[in-house]
């Protein structure tokens, strides 16, 4: 049977969401799926084959089709993400009639907002991947009648979707995931260090991702004030503008090593280096707090390195004090506790990795 996995997504890209959406293809291929990835077509800096990029060996079909990108443009930002989705959404469409017959023996999977709506007319065997929900609900209670499934990434989402009538056969929750034999490197602390450049003779502290306001880096760069002089915070990630400008902030911090964006290959070998690693999700924001499931947390915990997590909803829907060490989020000075609690504990250290 023909999966068609259509995303709204620049791809490849240097956000989290990118190597989600391929692994999923990848996994549906494994599956016995036929698959093809339908994304827009959008101006890119990544020119690097997309297989290659994410070190996917499962080749499926890719089809890359018009929406009008404007997105960039200063003063109408807001405008150009509408323009370009609307457009997707339209090219989708008119791609699916022009292949009807197999569109409509196929299964459909959305990981979009526009283009369901559409799709939904004219087929049947519709499923909708949700993430990030906003105020959107009710948006999202039209779609109900015509989408077949569900699938969500936390049980606070899904339990928001069955307050508003959704039926629970019609949802799937699962959390993200990762790919152990990508992170499960056989790989030590100081063989990882020596590849990376990064001082054996450092305790380091390894965030990796985005560096959001919402996912904590603040709080974990004013932790590094109650830290010892041989600590180090390393930031792995964030794309070019945020780095600057987060680099710009912190310069002055010798406690702080800023890397900036990497290769996804390297990402591993980045954990595996670490002491400890940190996900310091802040609270003030329901994306952060309920409907979040990172990809980190997951490639956290196949490194096998201690984690330090801050305590909200979403992420004690995986960790607990039973494999990790749990901090008060938007609280600077508790994560550097528990970031010393982990380091000068080799047993709680080995107990929690």
């Amino acid at each position: 049977m023909k999966l068609f996995y259509i995303a709204n997504a620049r791809i490849p890209t240097e956000k989290a969401h990118g190597i989600q959406i391929m692994k999923m293809c990848e996994a549906f291929v494994k599956c016995g799926l036929e698959v093809e990835l339908i994304i827009p077509k959008r101006r890119n800096p990544i020119k690097e084959d997309v297989f290659k990029y994410y070190g996917i060996e499962t080749r499926f079909a890719i089809k890359t089709i018009f929406s009008l990108d404007l997105l960039g443009i200063k003063h109408i930002e807001r405008l150009a993400l509408y323009i370009q989705a609307l457009t997707f959404a339209f090219s989708v469409l008119f791609y699916s009639l022009l292949n009807y017959k197999k569109f409509r023996r196929s299964i459909l999977y959305f990981r979009d907002e526009f283009s369901p709506w559409l799709l939904s007319v004219f087929y049947k065997n519709t499923f909708l991947e949700i993430h990030a929900f906003g105020n959107r609900f009710n948006y999202y209670k039209q779609l109900f009648s015509k989408i077949s499934g569900f699938v969500l990434i936390t049980q606070k989402a899904e339990l928001e979707f069955l307050k508003l009538g959704v039926a629970k056969e019609k949802i799937l929750t699962a959390p993200d995931g990762v790919d152990l034999e990508k992170f499960n490197l056989n790989l030590s602390k100081e063989q990882a260090r020596e590849r990376l450049n990064l001082p054996l003779g450092k305790k380091l502290i390894i965030y990796s991702g985005h560096l959001y306001n919402w996912k904590g880096v603040g709080d974990l760069a004013e932790s590094s004030k109650y830290l010892p002089e041989d600590y180090l915070i390393i930031f792995v990630g964030g794309v070019r503008n945020d780095a600057r400008e987060f680099s710009a902030i912190h310069k002055d911090n010798k406690k702080i090593i800023i890397e900036g964006q990497k290769h996804y290959h390297q990402i591993p070998i980045y954990l595996k280096a670490a002491d400890v690693l940190v996900l310091s999700n802040k609270t003030g924001s329901d994306l952060s707090m309920k409907y979040t499931s990172p990809l980190k947390m997951f490639e956290y915990m196949a490194s096998k390195r201690p984690i330090i997590a801050t305590d909200l909803p979403s992420i004690r829907e995986v960790l607990s004090e039973s494999n990790a060490v749990i901090v008060k989020p938007d609280n600077p000075e508790d994560l550097a506790r528990g970031i010393k609690k982990v380091l000068v504990g080799d047993k709680l250290s080995a107990e929690i990795a």
